[in-house]
């Protein structure tokens, strides 16, 4: 596997509201990340008790689409298995949508995934303040 994309690392700032990620291109995959922006998201709470199989959900969110379309795998050190498995699901719409998208040339390869334990909501959604916002807001 010479082409890929790596993610190395992660880590909390500001704090612990701010997710800081360290993850590169490798091979033909790295014309899309050569001297672009880190990635890292921003919240208004301590993320510091978060595993880090969670914390990796945003950055791996944005990447696995990329990863599938460029037909590259997608190396994680760890995430969440349900994450994980919802995102198979995801990349298979992906696959009738994107027929050039083969199951086997882009594969989500976590190093340990992690059953996290929760409690509360099974919902949740990121508010953008938009209709579709809205929307999931009220059905929810």
């Amino acid at each position: 596997m010479d082409s890929r994309i790596v993610v190395d690392r992660v880590w909390l700032s500001e704090g612990g509201r701010r997710i800081n990620y360290k993850y590169r291109g490798v091979g033909r995959a790295a014309k899309f990340f050569s001297g672009r922006p880190s990635f890292y998201a921003k919240y208004e709470v301590d993320l510091g008790e978060v595993p880090e199989s969670i914390l990796l959900i945003p950055l791996v969110a944005n990447l696995a689409p990329i990863a599938w379309l460029a037909g590259v795998p997608l190396e994680v050190p760890t995430l969440d298995a349900k994450f994980l498995d919802g995102l198979g699901k995801v990349k298979a719409v992906f696959m009738r949508d994107y027929p050039a998208i083969s199951d086997g040339d882009s594969p989500i390869l976590v190093e340990n995934p992690f059953d996290t334990e929760s409690s509360g909501s099974k919902h949740a959604m990121l508010f953008s303040g938009g209709v579709d916002a809205y929307a999931t807001f009220f059905r929810h």
